[in-house]
């Protein structure tokens, strides 16, 4: 659920793939050399790879901290299925969402 802060109030539901999501989670990062450059590639063999799961968070080197904090962006992102939403609302800003799933089909349930 995804919903516009400024300007008109709008809402959108989107659906992504889990697939899709790892894909890009396991991909490449952006980097902005300075304030003034178009955003760049910007790829790591550090281990653990930034974004994994660490049994201890406390112990991770301070290498992998700093790329962290440095490059918080994934370089690609994650396209919803279909490329778009699978719901636009305009004029309104939807706050909740449930979603029920039987065996042939999809309800969402969505709340200003």
């Amino acid at each position: 659920l995804f919903t516009t802060r400024t300007g008109n109030p709008a809402s959108a539901i989107c659906a992504f793939s889990l697939a899709d999501i790892d894909k890009v989670y396991t991909g490449s990062f952006k980097y902005q050399p300075d304030s003034n450059s178009y955003w760049k590639e910007k790829t790591t063999s550090l281990d653990p790879r930034p974004g994994q799961c660490s049994n201890d968070s406390m112990s991770l080197p301070e290498a992998n901290l700093q790329f962290i904090a440095d490059n918080p962006l994934m370089y690609e992102t994650v396209q919803p299925l279909n490329g778009k939403p699978i719901f636009v609302l305009y004029q309104t800003e939807l706050q909740h969402l449930e979603l029920d799933r039987n065996l042939t089909e999809m309800v969402f349930y969505a709340a200003s």
